[in-house]
């Protein structure tokens, strides 16, 4: 096993300072994805910046009109939101669909939103210490960014539009 640096951020402020200018630093925050490239070699990181605990990323809210997500609310945040069950249902029933108990319990939309071609290393891609053969097979533990579908059909275009958050215009 090769060795890295825990760093645990108060802040988004302070998570951002902790990586800055720090080669081989990876955040983390459910980290399904991330462990598992850990785990399998694919990524050795310096430091693990743990950010799964900062309020401001994992709060469901609404402001004028538009649903704020943020990034580390974990897929079954999704599914207990009454929010979202009455003005995003679309989006949770695609929520439910993900994975195991466990794994919406640790997984964060963010991750599964960032994670497209991720992989665990069990589907002989390079660097791949799992598997041995011939031919590259379809990774059954990668993430297909499930959530994209049904978070473009569901976002209102006013909540895109110039002046209303970081969206982009329509």
């Amino acid at each position: 096993m090769f060795k890295f640096e825990y760093q645990r951020a108060a802040s988004l402020a302070e998570a951002l300072d902790l990586k800055a200018g720090r080669a081989g630093a990876h955040f983390l925050a459910g980290g399904t994805n991330l462990l598992l490239r850990v785990k399998h070699r694919q990524l050795k990181p310096a430091v693990l910046i743990s950010i799964g605990r900062l309020e401001e990323l994992g709060q469901i809210r609404e402001e004028e009109g538009c649903i704020r997500i943020g990034a580390g609310v974990r897929l079954n945040g999704l599914l207990d939101s009454s929010l979202l069950r009455q003005k995003a249902p679309l989006l949770v029933r695609a929520a439910a669909g993900i994975g195991s108990l466990e794994v919406r319990n640790m997984a964060t939309i963010g991750g599964n939103i960032c994670s497209v071609g991720a992989n665990c290393g069990a589907c002989g891609l390079p660097g791949c210490t799992v598997m041995s053969g011939g031919g590259v097979q379809a990774c059954h533990y990668a993430s297909s960014a499930d959530l994209i579908p049904p978070l473009l059909a569901w976002k209102p275009a006013s909540c895109w539009r110039a002046g209303r958050g970081k969206g982009p215009s329509r």
